[in-house]
């Protein structure tokens, strides 16, 4: 039974375009249709989505300005408009993150209602990259803060209760998938178009990425003699200049092509063969799971979204950071027309994974 007089409140730092914002909004846009009330605090007031499920937005600075000594600031005028509304909601709903898990621990000290932190965060490739301070924050907000941790799949709940140590598999971390509002597509065709296979990337273009990697196994791919080949990146960030530059000095700028960042990524990837993720660390991979949805053959390092893909079931798994293991997995299903069918025969179940229903009803259970 749902209790709809409760409130949640989701703390996010900005709705930029990614993997976690779109799982944010896919979740309110469902829990309100139950009748549910949620609302949205912001640090920045920055939204990149065309569609806006809250009932109501706080945000605690209009501008989004990356500076330590503002941010800092940012952090206490957030405090200081939380703790007016703050006790007006049942729960509040965190993004697990290094600024908010500060803000996190500030806000324990006046709310007493349910704190849940929703970890889209890997937490060893964030214990090899971030500060020590950072970490030991972060440990300390899940532990000793948070009443539940939501994982995005078992693969982060391993990593997140071996952050955690002692915990064992205590009932404080959950695993609920993010919700992919994708509709599965009907095409089951495992041929390419116009005689062009069609390889895409859709990824914030960051070292930690690994797109660097996909660009030198397409350039491997061409060696093998496969010249039907394009390669389309969808997504911005730090590394496109040097992304551009290793394109140049490959020759591939006939076969490479840079669309920037999309706001439907979904159209391209349907109209692709296949989707590489080649990212070093990912905690769940929307993108792959859209893939899935539109039915297109998958190349994925082993990451989280290598349990999307059933490690190996439905689609190819290659070791991080190794261009060689993706080129090869590309050419396997350029050539290979019966794992291609397999791929499809497949697909059906693993989108069983992905139920509205049950995601939706482990995140009303804790709310």
């Amino acid at each position: 039974m749902v209790d709809k007089s409760k409130k949640t409140l989701f703390v996010w730092e900005k709705l930029s375009i990614g993997g976690a914002e779109v799982a944010l909004i896919n979740l309110v846009e469902l829990i309100r249709k139950r009748g549910l009330s949620v609302d949205l605090y912001l640090l920045y007031d920055v939204n990149e989505f065309n569609r806006f499920p809250f009932d109501k937005i706080y945000f605690a600075r209009r501008f989004y300005k990356p500076n330590k000594v503002r941010r800092l600031f940012t952090l206490l005028i957030a405090l200081y408009k939380l703790a007016k509304i703050i006790n007006l909601y049942d729960t509040v709903v965190i993004n697990d993150v290094p600024l908010l898990n500060i803000l996190g621990v500030m806000i324990r000290c006046f709310f007493k209602g349910k704190i849940i932190y929703w970890s889209h965060l890997g937490k060893k490739y964030f214990q090899q990259v971030a500060k020590k301070s950072v970490v030991w924050t972060n440990y300390f907000v899940l532990k000793n803060i948070a009443d539940f941790v939501v994982c995005v799949s078992d693969y982060a709940k391993r990593e997140t209760v071996c952050f955690l140590k002692s915990y064992g598999n205590d009932n404080k971390v959950k695993v609920i998938y993010n919700i992919v509002k994708t509709k599965p597509c009907n095409i089951v065709d495992d041929s390419c178009v116009d005689n062009i296979w069609s390889i895409i990337c859709v990824s914030r273009l960051y070292k930690e990425k690994g797109v660097h990697e996909l660009i030198k196994a397409f350039n491997e791919v061409i060696l093998a003699g496969v010249e039907n080949v394009e390669l389309t990146i969808c997504g911005t960030g730090e590394e496109y200049l040097n992304l551009k530059l290793l394109v140049n000095q490959l020759n591939l700028t006939d076969k490479v092509f840079f669309l920037g960042q999309v706001l439907d990524p979904l159209q391209y990837i349907v109209r692709s063969d296949i989707l590489v993720s080649s990212s070093y660390t990912e905690t769940f991979s929307m993108v792959v799971a859209e893939a899935l949805m539109c039915k297109r053959f998958i190349v994925t390092t082993n990451t989280a979204a290598a349990e999307l893909v059933g490690y190996g079931k439905y689609g190819l798994v290659v070791e991080v950071g190794s261009h060689l293991q993706i080129a090869e997995a590309i050419l396997r299903l350029i050539r290979d027309k019966k794992l291609r069918s397999n791929f499809i025969k497949n697909n059906e179940e693993a989108l069983e994974r992905f139920s509205y229903d049950k995601i939706l009803a482990n995140w009303i259970e804790i709310l």
